[in-house]
Parts: C-alpha cells; structure tokens; sequence
C-alpha cells in the first residue's frame, strides 16, 4: 500500500518534494522498486528508486519534482512493485500562479 503527500496546489518554477509512505504486509519482500511519472506540468529529475525492506511495516522515501512554467492541473502517478505484488496512487494538483494582497 502507498501514501503520497503533496500540496494541493502548486506554482510554476517551484521545487517540491514528493514524501512517499510505503506499507509491507507481506512478508518476505526484500526490496521495492518506486516509480514516478507526472504530465507536461512536472518535471522528475529521478524518476526510479530501489528501496530495500526487511519485514512488514512502513517505509519512507522522497522523490522531488519540479513544476513546469505553464499552469493548469499537474497528475502524477506512483507505482510500487516487488515480491510479486503491486500498489499505485494517483493524484492530481492544480497548478496556479498565486498572487498575495494585503
């Protein structure tokens, strides 16, 4: 099972990273393979991980994104895969430019 965290909104030009949440509740999985994939509004410098486990229960990682220069609605897919089984989230965010007034 996966858990993404990500703002619900995000501007062009901005770093964000990407905390990933990962459950084991099979035993015997010794490592994970984490794949990203965004639309034309993000942009992953990394984009595939290994991550090695031992036993059930949570493990975290990080991948970081960069967000395009055009706005509208960035979706990014995460799929985990390993000990012959498979997990994806999918999630949207919008992409706006944000103007402060006081």
């Amino acid at each position: 099972m996966l858990l993404v965290t990500a703002p619900r909104v995000i501007s062009p030009g901005e770093k964000v990273a990407l905390p990933i949440s990962l459950f084991i509740q099979k035993e015997g999985i010794k490592e994970l393979s984490i794949k990203v994939e965004g639309n034309d509004l993000v942009s992953f410098g990394e984009k595939t991980k290994s991550v090695s486990v031992s036993g059930t229960g949570e493990k975290d990682t990080e991948f970081s994104f960069t967000v395009g220069e055009k706005t509208g609605v960035a979706r990014i897919s995460v799929t985990a895969t390993g000990g012959g089984e498979s997990a994806t989230y999918n999630m949207e965010m919008k992409s706006e430019v944000l103007i402060l007034r006081k």
